[in-house]
């Protein structure tokens, strides 16, 4: 009995040395991801296993150097928002001890117009007559996003504008009883342009 024990001792002694070595070996590097919020915002998300140093930069195409924060943490998710900057291809870059994400984004206002117009067609407004000088503009806005709306007088004066929130349904009434020439409608979703039409008022 003594010599069972004994041996179980030993077997159980070695079972829990190796399931220490295991989990002493067991490394969780970082992780990191870019995510496209829209055409000019970005998400960066880390996660480590323990609390890290870590430095964020920002460059240019050229590599100079925009943005540099320095953050201890082991995880946050972070916003960059480059709508200030001009079109151009930018860096992405975070280091924590040996670990290092880099990604490259391209930003470009054109590219932002076309993706809102893409969502702005969605909503299917319409401007139509209701009768003499009245028109109702009617329809949802699918977009996902703030629109804004601006009619205005040939002279570019504003007459009417407003916004609408994302999935609203839209159904309002103008009057042009003292208007004279044509009235322009512009739509614009998150500061795009996506829509202009012409109404030639009788």
């Amino acid at each position: 009995m003594v010599k069972l024990m004994a041996t179980l001792l030993i077997v159980l002694s070695a079972a829990t040395s190796n399931a220490n070595a295991t989990l002493d070996s067991l490394y969780v590097e970082p992780q990191c991801k870019l995510f496209s919020v829209d055409d000019r915002q970005f998400r960066m998300i880390y996660a480590a296993a323990a609390q890290q140093n870590i430095q964020l930069q920002l460059k240019d195409h050229e590599g100079r150097l925009l943005y540099k924060s320095n953050v201890s943490s082991e995880g946050f998710a972070k916003d960059f928002d480059l709508s200030f900057l001009p079109d151009g291809d930018y860096t992405f870059v975070l280091k924590s001890g040996d670990y290092k994400y880099e990604e490259s984004v391209s930003v470009s206002q054109a590219a932002a117009q076309t993706a809102a117009q893409a969502r702005f067609q969605a909503s299917q407004l319409m401007l139509v007559e209701v009768e003499g000088d009245a028109y109702a503009l009617v329809g949802t806005n699918q977009s996902g996003a703030k629109l804004a709306y601006s009619l205005n007088d040939d002279q570019g004066n504003a007459l009417y504008t407003g916004t609408y929130a994302s999935k609203e349904e839209i159904k309002d009434l103008f009057t042009f009883r003292n208007v004279q020439g044509d009235v322009t409608l512009q739509f614009f979703l998150e500061g795009s342009l996506v829509d202009e039409r012409v109404l030639a008022l009788k």
